[in-house]
């Protein structure tokens, strides 16, 4: 039931745009990794955008 209530509350923060969050166990880690880990369809778009960054030379 807690496990729940910390995924609930990570996916929220998350959603609102937060970079991180506070863990007061070490058995909420995993949770809060898995929140904020990108998906492949995200890592795919970051590096397509990178990669179009760096074809026009823009720093």
């Amino acid at each position: 039931m807690l496990e729940k209530a910390i995924e609930t509350s990570t996916e929220t923060v998350v959603d609102f745009g937060f970079d991180g969050k506070l863990a007061v166990h070490p058995n909420q880690t995993p949770v809060i990794n898995e929140a904020y880990t990108p998906s492949p369809d995200e890592i795919d778009w970051a590096e397509r955008i990178l990669d179009r960054t760096a074809a026009t030379g823009i720093r």
